[in-house]
């Protein structure tokens, strides 16, 4: 038991959220939602876009640079529990277990913050939508 638990455990000092590829994003929420059925709990979805002010195509080497800084934002601001995955080339989604609609809020307006104090002239804008995630199939975004 402790050579597979110590096999299993994380190495070294991760710190913030867990980022990874959308397959398993997938299955991380999968596993997560038979917990909140069986636990009768929320856990609560985000999405994190950006785009141009002006609502044409960005630059795409500009939008890997921001995507990859915001990236840097999450990790540094979210929890260890928190999983993030690059849905597509101007999303994030994120899963938040341990929040509620006003605390979900909060983390989303403080990575707004650090993402304008990161780019703070840019013609980019950052929007976001949270929303819970039940066991009974009632999920909505706000």
């Amino acid at each position: 038991l402790d050579t597979i638990r110590n096999e299993l455990r994380e190495h070294g000092e991760e710190h913030g959220a867990f980022v990874c590829e959308y397959a398993v994003f997938k299955e991380i929420f999968n596993l997560q939602m038979r917990n909140l059925e069986r636990l009768g709990s929320t856990m609560f979805l985000g999405l994190i876009m950006i785009s141009s002010v002006s609502g044409g195509a960005m630059n795409p080497l500009k939008q890997n640079d921001i995507m990859q800084g915001l990236l840097e934002i999450l990790k540094a601001n979210l929890r260890k529990g928190d999983t993030i995955t690059h849905f597509s080339p101007t999303l994030y989604a994120l899963l938040l277990p341990t929040v509620n609609y006003t605390t979900g809020n909060m983390v989303m307006e403080r990575v707004k913050r650090f993402f304008y104090r990161r780019y703070p002239n840019s013609s980019i804008m950052f929007s976001y939508r949270v929303g819970p995630l039940s066991s009974d199939g009632k999920n909505t975004l706000k």
